[in-house]
């Protein structure tokens, strides 16, 4: 009764896999090829009863069949080859539409390299590639990829073409830190795009210079370049698209300081989009709202529309989208105190990125968790992270992140007791970003560090360092009176701390643990330090006799908080 009752398909089911593969390559290549073409027509078939969204998910599988189909010993080979050129197709756009970047970028490579692409097939392959990997965190893949594009569109006599592959071009030179490149690529393509009256070429060439602006941190360049694209396209009535500049308008107000600004014109993105019916570009105006806002210090509001944005990414399947939402969500998290709960927001953004290829948006994923776990004491996890960071960001030449993590990194590594090496990161951090002509970024991340550094030389004895302490501090100033920085951003906090560690360092008695205020540091922070020092460094019970007003502090409320597991980086959560 048994046997009865198993279907003929499942009773001859090969089970293991190398068995079933030696069995399919047993068989002689006709045969094979008939199967496949068998397959494919069985597909075809079903694939018409199903909805376009369905039946387009199985493109790839269809262009798999068609390969195989081919037989060049029989007829009809080239109408099999023809099949899958065109499921190919529809499966990249399939993927891409979905997210799935990898997996789209794999597709149209076969598209480029495909026997039967015309050359404008072949440059629509290669754009997108470009495309798809800047977008996903990959841009050191993209300028040979958009230089392949430029030849076919010369070839073909199209400028047009060329100057579409030149803005893609100059986009993925400006995420590498190659700046120089990307402006005078900008500026060629633009003066072509202006020539042939294209009015969203000549926008998406803006939007690039606004981008390469902002990489540099010109805020008052890039608002221009954003406005000029914005009117081009109000012009055309394509309303999304100019949405879409006012995000960039907003973003460069933003780090203005102009906060109000920046939410007015995220708040007429989102409106446009919510008309336009647009769902991802409403989560994505919703998530820069929700980032204005809580600098603002509306933390609740802000942490509402990052929940908005994180649901309406989730509805549509745009991973990365979701991935960055609830990146955002962990920091609003973070500013309400809520620690435990935005690490694992930041966790499941780190496996969602990494699933993607995303390879930037992991590395400033994992810099994010880092900071976040330093704070609760996992010291050991957070080094961690920051050096896969750095890794991904030399991996994809995002050099400006990799240099901003570095000064980062270098700040637990002075907490930690590390002074040369945190010395060292400053040092390379600052020659980085002094190279890539970013000094907006300097000041906001490696000055305060070189503040830190100095200040723990001051208490060592240096008569040097309260005058080197000083410059680093006159840098953050000067940058955060020329952004305009308002009460809470980042720079007026650097502002702040470096202004206390130098007035704390000149006391008798200061409050001071390598480069950092013990007030400055969480409970689960003093005692994971203390801690990490009774367990792999042999006790300085002379530090301690000669300050014991610091470590009274040191221990001050710690009482009844458990001692993370830094060596595991589990910390309880």
């Amino acid at each position: 009764m048994l046997n009865v009752l198993i279907s003929a398909e499942t009773a001859y089911l090969f089970r293991h896999a190398v068995i079933r593969d030696a069995a399919y390559d047993l068989l002689p290549p006709t045969t094979r090829a008939t199967l496949h073409g068998a397959a494919l027509a069985i597909m075809e078939e079903l694939a018409r009863e199903l909805p376009q969204q369905v039946a387009d998910s199985w493109c790839g599988e269809l262009a798999d069949h068609a390969r195989n189909a081919v037989d060049p010993n029989t007829p009809g080979h080239e109408d099999y080859q023809q099949r899958e050129l065109d499921y190919l197709r529809r499966a990249a756009a399939y993927e891409s539409r979905n997210w799935q970047n990898v997996r789209a970028v794999s597709l149209r490579e076969r598209i480029w390299n495909h026997s039967l692409a015309d050359d404008l097939v072949r440059f629509d392959a290669l754009y997108e590639a470009t495309e798809t990997l800047v977008r996903s965190g990959r841009p050191n893949e993209a300028p040979a990829l958009a230089e392949q594009a430029i030849e076919i569109a010369q070839r073909i006599g199209s400028a047009d073409h060329r100057n579409r592959a030149w803005a893609a071009k100059a986009q993925a030179m400006a995420i590498l830190g190659r700046h120089e490149e990307a402006e005078e690529l900008n500026r060629t393509a633009l003066k072509a795009a202006a020539e042939s009256g294209e009015p969203h070429l000549q926008a998406r060439i803006l939007i690039t210079v606004a981008s390469v602006a902002q990489s540099r941190g010109q805020w008052e360049r890039s608002e221009e370049a954003a406005r000029q694209a914005w009117e081009l396209l109000r012009s055309t009535g394509d309303q999304q698209s100019a949405a879409r500049t006012q995000l960039f308008i907003g973003d460069s107000c933003w780090q203005q300081g102009r906060l109000g600004d920046a939410a007015d014109y995220f708040r007429q993105a989102l409106e446009t989009y919510c008309i336009t019916g647009h769902l991802g570009g409403e989560a994505t105006a919703r998530d820069h709202l929700g980032s204005v806002l809580r600098e603002s210090g509306r933390l609740e509001e802000g942490r509402q529309e990052h929940e908005r944005s994180a649901a309406i990414y989730s509805d549509i399947g745009d991973a990365l989208g979701y991935g960055s939402a609830i990146t955002n969500l962990a920091t609003a998290l973070t500013s309400e105190g809520r620690l435990h709960e935005a690490r694992r927001y930041r966790v499941l953004a780190d496996g969602l990125f990494r699933s993607a290829g995303a390879l930037h948006l992991e590395g400033v994923g994992l810099g994010n968790l880092g900071s976040l776990e330093r704070r609760l004491g996992l010291l050991e996890s957070a080094s961690q992270r920051f050096q896969r960071a750095r890794d991904l960001f030399l991996q994809s030449g995002h050099l400006v992140e990799k240099a901003v993590f570095d000064a980062m990194f270098g700040q637990l590594l002075l907490l930690l007791g590390f002074q040369d090496a945190a010395a060292t990161n400053a040092r390379q951090a600052s020659e980085d970003l002094t190279r890539l002509g970013t000094p907006h970024w300097r000041a906001q991340y490696v000055a305060p560090l070189e503040v830190r550094l100095a200040v723990e030389r001051m208490l060592h004895g240096s008569a040097e360092a309260e005058r080197a302490a000083e410059d680093a501090l006159i840098v953050i100033r000067r940058t955060a009176e020329s952004a305009g920085a308002t009460a809470g951003s980042m720079l007026a906090e650097s502002v702040r701390l470096s202004e206390a560690l130098l007035a704390e360092a000149r006391k008798p008695e200061p409050l001071i643990y390598h480069g950092h205020l013990v007030s400055e540091l969480e409970p689960a922070v003093r005692l994971a330090l203390l801690d990490r020092g009774r367990k792999i460094e042999p006790p300085d019970r002379q530090q301690w006799i000669a300050r014991p007003w610091l470590l009274d502090a040191m221990q001050s409320g710690t009482e009844g908080v458990a001692v993370p597991d830094w060596e595991s980086g589990t910390g309880g959560s």
